[in-house]
């Protein structure tokens, strides 16, 4: 399996282990429609970016990239600030600093806290953007 395949599935396994008994999840290029108007979901997003760092003589090591998980509250009833965040930060919690997932061939560590982003409007929806570092090296 690719580099950047068995990264993708390892990151998106954690996510579905952790959170689809409790929200539903829009993966990247998967069709997906939420089941309500008023449920709550997580929009998933993958950013490859490459080697981070090259052994002399050999494959890379290391990738980079991010995965966003974006918090999808209902916006009416209005949610406020805090429902929405607190959702992101169990999101955040999930993914802080120093976790590490296990895949086929792959270990895909967090290097620093994720960042959550300011909450805003997204068609009838408020977006809060979880953005998410990680590197994945070779399973050894």
């Amino acid at each position: 399996m690719a580099i950047e395949s068995a990264t993708a599935e390892t990151l998106f396994a954690a996510i579905s282990t952790s959170f689809a008994a409790i929200y539903e999840i829009a993966f990247p290029s998967v069709d997906f429609t939420p089941s309500s108007p008023t449920a709550v979901y997580l929009d998933v997003s993958w950013l490859p970016n490459g080697a981070a760092w090259e052994a002399v003589g050999s494959d890379p090591v290391t990738h980079q990239g991010i995965l966003q998980i974006a918090v999808m509250y209902p916006s009416s009833p209005s949610p406020g600030a805090i429902a929405p965040a607190t959702v992101a930060a169990t999101v955040a919690d999930t993914f802080d600093k120093g976790s590490r997932f296990f895949g086929t061939g792959r270990v895909v560590s967090i290097p620093t806290r994720p960042v959550i982003a300011q909450p805003f409007p997204s068609d009838g929806y408020v977006r809060v953007p979880v953005t998410i570092s990680y590197q994945s090296e070779t399973a050894t």
